[in-house]
């Protein structure tokens, strides 16, 4: 064994997570930040050590060199394995920031002096490469030889490392070099480079190598299987397709069919009800669709359509019972409280659909003698389309829903509002990507049958766009009851019936409605409720559905005399319920937390009063009308039209030195301010035959006098 020596101070050099193994004559790159190449000299013949470390490692050195704590490199660095080289070429400028240098690497070296200058760093390293020696023990011996069978059973699985072969068999006498070589070329993390570079003891870098070689064997051994099994997979499927292919030749050979989905989809088609002439076209849709594969573009364009087709009713319930006008109207008034005039003007649409349809019947009865069920299909019954105009939470939605009960059909909502495309009405054409029917098919399609109460909500919120056309234009074939039996949806390019359904609307504003539309409908006026109505609708609606939703007993919550009229007065302003409703869901929600606080909450009863809504909504909302205003001069009382009902309007006036000019204030609209300037002009004509003005009102102020004199 040569006898270790310290070596004379050499320049240190930081490789990031890369490890330059010691073996000889074989020139290396090495890679550094250009900055230590300024600090240090690198000409040939040069020894350098160059120490391997993670990023972490290298930025808390650069760290700790920047604040000048020299003490901490020193416990960072004393101890660590290095690569005593030697530079053999010049410097070659990689990117910006890094350098490539030629170096020869001799042998490991462990540092064990530092020296930090001007924060250039030498440091003295010990040699610590050994001779092999002649005579191994046999546990050296077993382990030299089973690294020697690993590495050629590695070399055989590692094709693109067959190369090495040639190369390391003239080294077999050096199994440490070996182990280098080897570990170099090896496809592993820094962690496991950095365990061979430090193992000094050959025994120890041979085990280790080893097990690494091994574990990339077993690897090896995976990747093969999951290749194998894809391949597999692969064969199978190709397999599986050619023989499908070649059955269904032999079944149109042979006129049988399998029973797959296609084969379902037809037999639906027979068994739908659809027109002669759209089954002509569904079957031809068909047989195009068993020429295609499964993975060709327009198969799943196709199947959808046809599945459309399938789902949709062609035909009318013949054994629909509808409800007699008596039982309508116990209906109507157990849903809906006052609205008299809006309850009696349905009756009358349903009583009209009662009695066209009786006399039909018995027309079709005494002149072409059918059965029951064959005159219910044949009769249309042509009705109105209504439309429901009101304020939000007025009821609309809810007497659109006791219309359908009435009817027994079920009801189905489409909503318009912010609609602005056309197709959303007549469907997309099938040449789009992702077409589908219109909004009116599919609300067919969901409710599986033609006999339907189609809601129009919000028909008054449409809307148009020079790219997709009008909604408003698309809707008036379907609102006229002489067009819309052949109702063409884009998406199904056949006539579709639409007059089997019926169509109810609803709307917040009449002038909104486009004119052409509203032509096509019947307008009933939903104005809204007074307090009066109101406080019987909280009474027996929304109260037992609020205290049900939150599952509080009627012991528990109760209004004392006259709060929830002051709840209706005073903290809402509305011409619907909706806002009441929120407000008596607020009260529920503070009666649990009050009831929940208290230990015995079963026997606690909370009473609502003004004080408590004072303490629950704050101070009122809406001024109540005071009397002693009316006895102030200069105050009258106007009626004034909203969007949420009727109110009153009280007009303050005053005077003062002027030039008789009116001046107005409020957000006032033209006719407004139309009439007050219609009011002055009457003051001024008929002032010379009023007692009731005083003499000085609209005439010039002494100032004005003495300027005109």
């Amino acid at each position: 064994k040569k006898k270790k020596k310290m070596s004379a101070p050499t320049p240190i050099f930081f490789t990031r997570e890369s490890i330059l193994f010691p073996i000889p004559n074989v020139v290396q790159s090495l890679l550094i930040d250009i900055n230590q190449v300024v600090k240090s000299s690198l000409s040939p013949g040069t020894i350098i050590s160059i120490v391997p470390l993670t990023k972490r490692e290298e930025e808390d050195i650069s760290q700790s060199l920047k604040q000048k704590k020299h003490e901490e490199v020193n416990k960072k660095l004393i101890g660590k394995v290095s690569s005593l080289a030697r530079v053999i070429g010049s410097s070659k400028r990689q990117t910006d920031t890094i350098i490539s240098i030629s170096v020869e690497v001799l042998l490991r070296a462990r540092i064990k002096h530092v020296d930090i200058v001007d924060n250039r760093i030498r440091a003295s390293v010990e040699a610590l490469d050994e001779q092999m020696d002649t005579f191994l023990s046999q546990a050296s011996k077993a382990i030299e030889t089973n690294f020697f069978q690993i590495i050629r059973k590695y070399l055989d699985y590692n094709s693109g490392s067959r190369f090495l072969i040639r190369y390391l068999e003239p080294k077999q006498d050096n199994a440490g070099l070996v182990a280098d070589i080897v570990t170099s070329s090896l496809p592993c993390s820094f962690e496991d480079k950095r365990k061979v570079f430090e193992a000094v003891e050959i025994d120890t870098r041979l085990q280790i190598v080893t097990e690494l070689l091994s574990k990339k064997m077993v690897e090896a051994d995976a990747a093969n299987e999951v290749n194998q099994s894809v391949k597999s997979n692969l064969a199978k499927s190709q397999k599986e397709f050619y023989l499908k292919e070649q059955m269904k030749a032999i079944q149109k050979e042979l006129g049988e069919d399998s029973k797959d989905d296609l084969s379902v989809l037809g037999e639906r088609l027979q068994n739908s009800d659809m027109p002669n002439e759209v089954r002509v076209i569904a079957e031809r849709e068909l047989s195009k669709l068993r020429g295609l594969s499964p993975q060709q573009i327009g198969y799943e364009m196709n199947r959808s359509y046809l599945e459309c087709l399938v789902d949709l009713p062609w035909k009318s319930n013949p054994n629909i019972q509808e409800l007699t006008i008596t039982e309508a109207r116990s209906l109507l008034d157990s849903d809906h409280y006052a609205l008299e005039e809006p309850k009696n003007r349905i009756l009358e649409f349903l009583a009209v659909r009662a009695h066209t349809r009786n006399e039909s019947k018995l027309l079709l009865s005494t002149i072409e003698k059918v059965d029951d069920n064959k005159s219910l299909v044949n009769v249309k019954v042509s009705s109105p389309i209504l439309c429901l105009v009101g304020p939000p939470g007025v009821g609309k939605t809810s007497i659109a829903a006791s219309i359908a009960k009435a009817l027994s059909r079920k009801l189905v909502r489409v909503s318009l509002g912010g609609v602005h495309d056309e197709a959303d009405i007549r469907g997309h054409r099938r040449t789009y990507v992702g077409a589908m029917p219109g909004r009116l098919i599919q609300a067919i399609r969901r409710a599986k049958t033609k006999d339907v109460v189609i809601l129009l909500d919000e028909i008054d919120k449409t809307g148009k766009s020079f790219n997709h056309g009008d909604v408003s234009s698309a809707l008036l074939e379907v609102l006229d009851s002489e067009q819309n039996n052949s109702f063409l949806d884009h998406y199904l390019n056949v006539p579709y019936d639409l007059s089997d359904c019926v169509f109810i609307a609803t709307a917040n504003r009449r002038d909104s409605i486009p004119k052409p539309l509203l032509d096509r409908m019947e307008i009933i006026t939903l104005s809204g409720y007074t307090h009066y109505e109101k406080y019987h609708i909280a009474t027996k609606h929304i109260i037992p559905k609020q205290l049900s939703n939150h599952k509080i007993s009627s012991e528990s919550l109760k209004f004392q005399n006259d709060s929830l009229s002051i709840l209706i007065k005073q903290f809402t302003q509305e011409a619907g319920v909706r806002e009441l409703e929120r407000k008596i869901g607020r009260i529920c929600r503070y009666a649990i937390l009050n009831l929940e606080e208290e230990r015995n909450h079963n026997d606690k009863i909370m009473i609502i009063d003004e004080k408590k809504l004072e303490s629950i909504f704050g101070p009122p909302m809406v001024d109540s009308l005071k009397s002693h205003k009316l006895a102030i001069p200069g105050i009258a009382i106007g009626l004034v039209w909203t969007e949420v009902g009727g109110k009153i309007m009280f007009v303050e006036a005053t005077t003062m030195e002027g030039k008789g000019d009116i001046i107005l204030t409020g957000q006032l609209g033209d006719v407004i301010k139309e009439s007050a300037q219609i009011a002055v002009s009457w003051v001024r004509s008929h002032f010379s035959n009023s007692n009731l003005l005083h003499p000085n009102i609209l005439s010039p102020s002494p100032t004005q006098q003495q300027q005109q004199q």
